[in-house]
């Protein structure tokens, strides 16, 4: 009969862990490349993703020309949320030639036991028309019976209209009653 002896023994094994990381990223679009107008409405998209390997949490995006923020409250990795908002171009855009527009992202970073945060932004900018200002003057006489050409009239009443015809369209009437010769 053979014996048998118990054998007893300790052994550690080390695991290696990939570290954990909390990331994210922000990408910010106009959803159509042209030159912009007064009035013209720009759709923007803002793409967030949580590119880390932990939960992100309080996850808070703000677009910064509008103002308008929104709140997820949580984004495991490798999730998205994809969001859109609007902007009506101004005068002032128009003045300035384009509009940049940023959006921001900013969550909790899980991994850390204090108040740090994690955040990431982008932009997106578009090209508005070229301003330009224009002024239309018309000269209008209320007498103009029996003149020929070459006649010399006396006009009790003449009237200008000046149009501007650039962006902000405005219309001024100016009557003046001094007695003219032509």
């Amino acid at each position: 009969v053979d014996k048998i002896k118990k054998v007893t023994g300790k052994d550690d094994e080390t695991v290696d862990t990939v570290e954990a990381k909390a990331e994210i990223k922000v990408e910010k679009t106009a959803v159509e490349n042209k030159q912009y107008a007064v009035g013209d409405t720009v759709e923007y998209t803002i793409k967030v993703t949580n590119t880390g390997n932990v939960t992100l949490t309080n996850v808070a995006v703000e677009d910064e020309l509008t103002g308008k923020t929104w709140t997820i409250e949580t984004m495991a990795p490798e999730a998205v949320e994809t969001l859109t908002e609007t902007y009506t171009i101004t005068e002032k855009d128009l003045l300035a030639g384009s509009v940049k527009n940023i959006a921001t992202a900013e969550a909790d970073d899980t991994t850390d036991d204090g108040d740090k945060k994690v955040t990431d932004d982008d932009d997106a900018t578009v090209e508005t028309e070229k301003a330009e200002a224009k002024i239309v003057v018309e000269k209008t006489a209320d007498k103009t019976e029996g003149a020929k050409v070459g006649d010399r009239t006396d006009l009790n009443d003449f009237g200008c209209f000046f149009r501007q015809n650039g962006h902000g369209d405005q219309t001024q009437d100016h009557h003046n009653s001094q007695k003219q010769a032509h």
